[in-house]
């Protein structure tokens, strides 16, 4: 039997859920939070940008914010987050949920619940592209154009992830592009650039294995093109964390400001797709954000 903390002793919290991400999973764990009704408070999200309005009006209400959806939606609860004294929570219910893997959120709501009792929190750094924030990873190339892909089709898991991932594997063509991090240039054609706050994509899709969220630093990971008969053997690697530096794969440490120059306006900003004018800005803030600890 779970024990509740009274009330006066533990921090309040709001769980804001997306509508539509997750599916029948989303339906699952919304009913599933009733049982915990005592321990936070649960509102639905109605349309993009209702998470910073919500915010704003509770933000004197509440110590924690939990984003219950995707990648999307704790991002745009981060944006609203960032530099203030609340705390993000993750209850994840998307496809991917990069984020949700990488800091230990989980769909067991006991584990939440118990983070909410401790009120115990981590700074993570922000990142952002052209003044937009984000916390995961972000960039240009073959995992945009699956998020342009991705967004425009009708269903939604793993699964279909994956089938359109195959599908732009085989007919995306390489982009140009030149990165500069304040003390190298590089340039050429690239398969995949990549902007990282943490490890992964999503779904345990390692990219970058040294990758850590709040040590000022992140990485921007270059895929060079490479034959296609390698395709198996990166994505093998990229599932068991094994990614490393290669004649096709380099990383860019960076601890300032970048830009990077090209012709291409398709991005992702933590797997939602975007279109960015070049030249693009990439910029870091220090121990920004207010993470929960599970």
């Amino acid at each position: 039997m779970f024990k509740y903390m009274p009330e006066s002793e533990r921090k309040k919290a709001l769980i804001l859920y997306n509508p539509v991400a997750g599916g029948k999973v989303r339906k699952r764990i919304v009913k599933k939070l009733k049982h915990y009704a005592p321990y936070f408070d649960i509102l639905s999200t109605q349309y993009a940008g209702h998470i910073s309005e919500i915010v704003s009006l509770k933000k004197d209400d509440y110590d924690i914010f939990i984003a219950a959806g995707g990648d999307g939606t704790v991002n745009e609860l981060a944006a609203a987050l960032e530099n203030t004294d609340k705390i993000l929570g993750v209850l994840p219910t998307g496809s991917g949920n990069g984020f949700a893997n990488e800091l230990g959120f989980d769909r067991n709501i006991k584990y939440l619940v118990k983070g909410i009792e401790s009120g115990d929190f981590i700074k993570i750094d922000t990142l952002s592209i052209n003044n937009r924030l984000f916390i995961n990873v972000s960039g240009m190339g073959l995992d945009s154009h699956i998020a342009f892909l991705f967004h425009e089709g009708e269903t939604r898991g793993f699964l279909s992830y994956c089938f359109v991932a195959i599908k732009a594997m085989l007919t995306y063509k390489p982009l140009y592009a030149s990165i500069n991090n304040g003390n190298t240039v590089v340039s050429g054609k690239y398969f995949i650039l990549s902007i990282t706050n943490t490890r992964q994509y999503g779904n345990h899709a390692i990219i970058v294995p040294k990758a850590i969220p709040y040590d000022g630093k992140y990485e921007i990971m270059l895929v060079k093109p490479f034959p296609i008969v390698l395709y198996p053997v990166y994505i093998f690697k990229m599932f068991f964390g094994w990614l490393k530096e290669s004649k096709y794969i380099s990383y860019l440490e960076c601890n300032g400001n970048s830009q990077i120059k090209t012709e291409n306006t398709k991005f992702h900003i933590d797997g939602d797709p975007v279109l960015l004018e070049s030249p693009v800005q990439i910029q870091i803030k220090h121990h920004a954000l207010k993470v929960l600890k599970t």
